[in-house]
């Protein structure tokens, strides 16, 4: 596992380390531009149309992780770490949904007949074979296919989620003993 502090005995020890490698504030600064690449590749795949969510959920989101994502920065550039819970509240609701639905479409992988394995060949129905014939492979294992590949990818998604929660909390912790020092 990645250890987020730098050694014990190091010139700065109230100076964070992510991983042994970069500052803890330099980590967080990279989680807040990642999480403002993605907003801002949401907002342009939902103006292009690629998206059928109704514009008002999609609108919603936006504006809750837009919201997350300015007041990780403004925390971060004050150093202030009550700036940045609005970001890891975001965060744990994220991860929880994550966790979810990697665990839903590893029934869908598990066992076809499930509900989320019918609901997952419904939402192909007409895609299927051409999924198939694509992949080269027999039209009844597309959807296991699909579930597997949904699975890997929502959990990686969740692992890197959690990776950056632990960033931006030991940004925070960092904020806090720079405080008390001060104080």
């Amino acid at each position: 596992m990645w250890r987020l502090r730098c050694r014990e005995g190091s010139k700065e020890e109230a100076d964070s380390c992510c991983c042994g490698r970069m500052r803890i504030t330099r980590a967080a600064d990279i989680v807040m531009s990642f999480s403002l690449v993605l907003i801002v590749f949401n907002l342009v795949m939902k103006a292009i149309g690629y998206s059928d969510t109704d514009w008002n959920w999609e609108l919603l989101f936006l504006v809750v992780d837009s919201v997350a994502v300015v007041c990780l920065f403004t925390g971060l550039r004050r150093h202030n770490a009550a700036l940045l819970q609005p970001f890891v509240l975001l965060s744990l609701v994220t991860i929880s949904f994550l966790l979810l639905l990697t665990v839903f479409f590893a029934t869908a992988f598990s066992d076809r007949h499930s509900y989320a394995g019918e609901y997952l060949e419904m939402e192909l129905r007409e895609n299927v074979q051409s999924y198939a014939t694509f992949l080269s492979i027999q039209s009844k294992t597309v959807v296991p296919l699909i579930a597997t590949v949904l699975t890997v990818a929502t959990g990686i998604t969740f692992a890197v989620n959690c990776w950056f929660l632990a960033i931006v909390v030991q940004c925070a912790r960092h904020f806090r003993l720079l405080e008390a020092k001060t104080t």
